[in-house]
């Protein structure tokens, strides 16, 4: 690993104000923070168009812009997958990221040209049965479970988060055709099984586990690379709060856009140094890090138990 290696950040998003201040969240966050890869191409894949306004000041920050079609309309989230599709930049390591993300740290020496790399899941919510039909419908081998869920602390399958992908570009491609190839194979299932059908929001991760089972590898990355804010960390995890280089806030955001505290001090002390920078650029007023209302508290809370994810 090197911070040598060229990287390409990129994600999709739709075209409306609020993915847009997420967008600019982002960039903002990189540009500012990102350390020996501030300076790095950006691409934003906005989907079916792009407001003038959104384009002229994703501009100023040397950011390039593509639209693109939705992947699944049933799924925006799926449309992530547009970020592998090629393109005119010349990279080493795609940088596949959520638009629900700040980059609060330099992440030079996470850069690897040998394999894909993401976190494991916050939790997994499906059963070994669930799982097993999941495997079978997509016709994959099971898969060993060598991960651990950061939330829940459970054993389980490579089943990883997407919201942070570091991916080789020398495997986007073959990543792209199993990636696509399961999204829409499971609908099926989703469609003939009660059961899975309500875990059908959570395709764009089932599928990309099943892309896994075909072959492709996998590295954890630490918490760090993909701090949750919404669900409480799991205890084993504690050790890796030391070193927190990109948070997934979700919709842990302020009426004005800034990201509001995640409640674990390390991460506290980043998203203060980002929230400050950002009122600086934009001109806005900051007293300093928001904090969670009781309904947000009591949320994050109950998310993070698992029968609050049950069928």
């Amino acid at each position: 690993m090197t911070s040598a290696l060229r990287p390409l950040f990129s994600c999709v998003a739709e075209n409306q104000p609020s993915w847009f201040r997420k967008v600019q969240n982002l960039v903002l966050s990189i540009r500012e923070l990102g350390g020996s890869q501030a300076r790095a191409p950006i691409l934003v894949n906005f989907v079916e168009g792009v407001d003038d306004r959104y384009a002229r000041w994703l501009s100023a920050f040397d950011v390039e812009i593509r639209v693109v079609d939705p992947v699944d309309r049933k799924n925006r989230y799926a449309n992530k997958l547009r970020m592998l599709e090629p393109d005119e930049a010349d990279h080493d390591v795609l940088v596949a990221l959520d638009c629900d993300v700040v980059v609060v740290g330099d992440i030079g020496d996470f850069l690897s040209t040998q394999t894909l790399q993401a976190k494991p899941a916050d939790c997994d919510i499906l059963s070994d049965d669930e799982w097993r039909r999941i495997f079978r419908a997509a016709d994959v081998p099971v898969p060993r479970r060598t991960f651990r869920t950061t939330a829940w602390g459970q054993l389980t399958f490579p089943y990883v988060n997407g919201g942070v992908l570091l991916i080789p570009s020398s495997l986007q491609t073959e990543l792209l055709t199993l990636w696509s190839r399961f999204l829409f194979r499971l609908q099926y299932i989703y469609d003939t099984d009660g059961e899975l059908a309500l875990r059908r929001r959570y395709n764009d991760q089932i599928s990309l586990a099943c892309a896994l089972a075909a072959g492709l590898s996998v590295k954890p990355l630490p918490v760090g690379m993909n701090m949750p804010t919404h669900i409480s960390l799991h205890p084993s995890f504690y050790h890796q709060l030391n070193d927190i280089r990109i948070v997934h806030y979700h919709t842990g955001l302020d009426d004005r856009g800034f990201v509001i505290r995640s409640g674990y001090d390390a991460a506290d002390r980043r998203l203060h140094s980002f929230n400050r920078r950002r009122a600086e650029m934009l001109g806005l007023p900051y007293a300093g890090l928001p904090r969670r209302s009781l309904p947000q508290r009591i949320k994050q809370s109950i998310s993070s138990r698992p029968w609050y994810h049950s069928s």
